[in-house]
């Protein structure tokens, strides 16, 4: 057992600390730990005590295996101010598998909030400890709170620096997210993208802790920045919640930071096919799509007229989108600035992220409550668990998966109501918030949705809006279930493969057929070490032969670890129609759609649903190692630190690496679709029987 790296922790902020603290443990032994568990012993620590230590049953780790452990600590209630500094003694403590505790020391740094930035720690939603860098208001804030200036980082700028070259403020907090490795790791896309919410969720807690309780942090109001790459990341949330968004300022930022997938138009059209497909998967980090959804929201785009790393045109470039999408937005080049940081004109002046035009730029969006909501605005998504909505107003279903799917609104004022007339593409369903904007404004003066018509009447009982199946009518209903019958697939299960590693993670190994057990646990070992390496969460290893799948709504996703011939939670949910196009056969057998494939390396990986509606399942089978091989190393990349550029949809049946068939071995790939969001699709999929032609 190795506690093989220091551990980032709480910094002690003006006296006071509450966060997660962590050991990242590495089990080298050749046996199982079980009931792993970080205790802060009361007789060794007379400052700090543990949070619901008590209800932690702890987590295994198989051999080999790497994974965060890790607690929530608090100052004692008897205990007012800390004494500097102040040192954590740390037991790591198993049930089975570990012989004597693991002692270890931590030193926490201690902070003056009034003047200096300090670290927060928190848990994100995958279960992996993180931090923020926080500067605190200077002054208490209002009834209300005070808002956030929500600040993201570039390339090889940790969190702390980046809340550094903040002065302090006196009515707003600055939160800096880190973006889970020391190069910025998965640059505000996939789990780094969550990270960042999870951090604002976590500034809320944290601020009703600091000092007396006067600094709430307000966090729907929000103004978003960041510098380079995290340039890119304060438009990709600001597009994901335009209702937070106070302002936003993308510095030296960009539209997308993936490059085309390099086919020529040229190519095959079953290439080009297949690599359309692949690149649909990262289509909601192409912000081109999304820009218009900051319409009405204050916003400056600046960049060094001199950038050398990320040419001032691609802040043109976004500026051009969001205008193109009706907003505005001011563009700046600054002259003889490169990729600058430090000092804009004078020394300590606030640099990139708070000089002058920055502080002013901040004072106007904090002049107003919040932007007051367009009489036009657009809502664009790509993938609806990144679409927030505006004014209340929420997409719910599209009719297919990871393509764009727009709602136009028209708010016209009339006889002093107002009339809401929705125009949409590629959607089904649509819901609106209780209290929202659009609901009070609806119930007023009601609502038209594609030539459909609502009274004001009609809305007082409904929240959710409906297509009618093969029509363009729509319908209105009090809840989703009451009359969606096409809401299917849900935002939370919005997909691709990636999604199943973006939550709390459960990995079930197929025990059944000569060598399964070993070879399943080695694959699980793999990845769960894979994400481990980039920030991820802790990975839970179990057996099929452990149990079955629980009864009701699962709080993990589930990577299962070959078919139904070896793994009996696959067995299980495949039999019940999870993916009823999908079929696992003996020896190797592989139907998906019209298609049926057999081979003796030849694997397959499929997203699927989990009942609840709120998880989903990864289900991965291979009829021999080097084909199991080529799938792990496809999974592998989601977490290769700065891989921009990878392409997983929601299913892909592959050949190991010398596979002649399909394209470059891919046999069939794409998204679910159809009337119970998964099924097979033509148009939503490759698949080699049906897309083969002698011309190609």
């Amino acid at each position: 057992m190795d506690d093989f790296e220091e551990s980032t922790m709480p910094e002690v902020a003006s006296g006071t600390v509450a966060g997660v603290v962590h050991l990242r443990v590495h089990n080298t032994n050749s046996a199982w730990m079980r009931g792993l568990v970080l205790q802060l012993p009361p007789e060794l620590n007379d400052h700090i005590e543990a949070v619901g230590h008590e209800e932690k049953l702890g987590i295994s780790l198989a051999p080999g295996q790497a994974s965060p452990v890790s607690m929530q600590i608090r100052l004692r209630s008897e205990v007012h101010e800390l004494p500097c500094q102040v040192v954590l003694k740390l037991q790591l403590r198993a049930a089975e598998g570990l012989q004597v505790p693991l002692n270890a020391t931590r030193r926490l740094k201690c902070r003056n909030a009034s003047e200096e930035n300090y670290l927060v720690t928190f848990v994100d939603k995958d279960g992996s400890p993180q931090m923020a860098g926080v500067r605190a208001p200077t002054r208490p804030c209002n009834e209300q709170g005070c808002p956030v200036i929500l600040s993201l980082h570039g390339m090889d700028v940790p969190a702390s620096r980046q809340a550094y070259a903040y002065k302090p403020k006196a009515n707003a907090w600055v939160l800096a997210p880190h973006g889970r490795s020391a190069f910025a790791g998965l640059n505000w896309q996939n789990q780094g993208h969550r990270s960042a919410w999870a951090a604002l969720a976590a500034l809320k807690e944290h601020s009703r802790l600091f000092g007396s309780g006067d600094r709430p942090a307000d966090i729907s109001r929000v103004i978003f920045t960041g510098h380079s790459n995290g340039g890119f990341g304060a438009l990709l949330l600001a597009t994901e919640q335009p209702d937070l968004a106070l302002g936003v300022a993308p510095l030296a930022g960009m539209l997308r930071l993936h490059g085309p997938s390099g086919s020529a138009q040229s190519s095959p059209r079953k290439v080009q096919k297949v690599q359309d497909l692949l690149d649909r998967s990262i289509e909601p980090y192409n912000l081109g799509h999304v820009a218009g959804n900051v319409v009405g929201i204050p916003c400056l785009a600046r960049t060094g007229a001199e950038d050398e790393v990320i040419h001032p045109s691609s802040t043109r470039q976004l500026v051009q989108a969001i205008k193109q999408g009706g907003g505005d937005c001011s563009a700046v080049e600054v002259p003889g600035k490169g990729h600058w940081w430090w000092d804009t004109e004078t020394t300590m002046d606030g640099g990139a992220v708070d000089d002058a035009q920055m502080s002013a730029f901040r004072e106007h969006c904090l002049e107003q409550r919040r932007p007051r909501l367009p009489g036009q605005f657009v809502i664009s998504c790509v993938s609806l668990d990144m679409c927030g909505g505006r004014g209340g107003l929420r997409l719910l279903q599209q009719m297919e998966p990871f393509m764009l799917s727009q709602v136009l609104v028209d708010v016209r004022h009339e006889s002093q109501k107002d009339l809401w007339e929705v125009q949409t593409d590629n959607l089904v369903a649509l819901g609106w918030n209780s209290g929202s904007a659009a609901a009070e404004s609806m119930a007023r003066g009601g609502l038209v949705v594609d030539g459909t018509k609502f009274s004001a009447d009609d809305l007082r009982e409904a929240n959710f809006a409906c297509r009618r199946s093969g029509s363009s009518n729509w319908r209105l209903c009090p809840s989703a279930a009451s009359c969606c019958e096409q809401l299917k697939r849900r935002p939370e299960q919005a997909g691709p493969l990636r999604s199943v590693f973006e939550g709390p993670l459960l990995a079930v190994i197929g025990t059944l057929g000569l060598g399964a057990r070993e070879r399943h646990l080695d694959a699980a070992v793999l990845l769960a070490n894979s994400l481990f390496s980039v920030g991820g969460g802790t990975t839970s290893i179990a057996f099929d032969s452990d149990g079955v799948i629980p009864e009701g709504e699962l709080t993990t996703n589930l990577l299962l670890l070959g078919g139904p011939e070896s793994n009996t939670w696959s067995a299980e949910l495949l039999a019940k129609g999870a993916l009823p196009d999908l079929r696992l056969g003996p020896h190797g057998q592989i139907g998906i759609g019209p298609c049926d494939f057999q081979g003796a390396n030849m694997g397959v990986v499929a997203l699927g649903p989990l009942p609840g509606g709120k998880r989903v399942f990864a289900v991965m089978s291979a009829s021999s190692t080097p084909a199991l091989a080529r799938l792990l190393g496809a999974l592998g990349r989601l977490s290769e630190r700065n891989l921009w550029q990878v392409r997983l949809p929601d299913y892909m049946v592959v050949e190991d690496a010398a596979g002649k068939r399909g394209v470059n071995g891919i046999l069939a790939a794409g998204f679910w679709g159809g009337a119970s969001g998964w099924d097979w699709s033509a148009s939503q999929g490759y698949a080699s029987c049906v897309d083969e032609h002698s011309e190609l």
